[in-house]
């Protein structure tokens, strides 16, 4: 009892020790990780590395599909300049060629028709890149004029996903030779 006359039963350190106690003994007990967590956990890290894998890939892919058409873009645009500058005395053309059984081909060639004798450049399409147009099977040369550097005819080169045709992108080889993405 203290000098009031008030009976104190335990001291607060004590009590404050004994509740500590308490809690490591909870805390020991229960120290593992259930299977039912376990598997939460495994399905949650599985979910979010699938969605990650995909959205990985789709990216991969589209920018594949984004190289190949500045490769191309650039291949037209020197087939062109060298065609005005009459580089070896000739004019220069690019020949697409979308075979059935392996990825497409560009080739840049001198003169005035492609010949693989004249042939100064090749290129496959990146894996997973196929062309639109030129169809399957088919073939397309892009001609350009000497000094002018007109095209033989205005066209348009179709690139796409091999896994998602509704992903493309388009080449413009206009009548004054002009080569863009619309």
């Amino acid at each position: 009892m203290n000098k009031q006359g008030i009976k104190i039963s335990a001291s607060p350190k004590i009590w404050a020790g004994a509740r500590f106690c308490s809690l490591a003994n909870a805390w020991t007990k229960s120290a593992g990780f259930t299977i039912i967590e376990l598997l939460i956990t495994l399905a949650i890290l599985t979910t979010v590395s699938v969605f990650g894998g995909v959205g990985l890939f789709n990216y991969y892919s589209r920018q594949n599909l984004t190289s190949a058409t500045d490769e191309i873009m650039a291949i037209l645009r020197q087939a062109r300049n060298s065609s005005i500058t009459q580089e070896n005395g000739d004019q220069w053309g690019v020949h697409f060629f979308n075979a059935t059984t392996t990825r497409g081909l560009v080739q840049l060639f001198r003169g005035s028709n492609f010949s693989s004798s004249t042939m100064a450049f090749s290129q496959f399409l990146p894996t997973g890149v196929q062309f639109v147009n030129p169809a399957s099977g088919d073939s397309l040369d892009v001609i350009f004029s000497k000094v002018t550097g007109y095209p033989n005819a205005s066209t348009s080169i179709i690139l796409s996903l091999a896994t998602n045709s509704t992903a493309s992108s388009t080449i413009v080889i206009s009548t004054i030779g002009q080569v863009s993405k619309p």
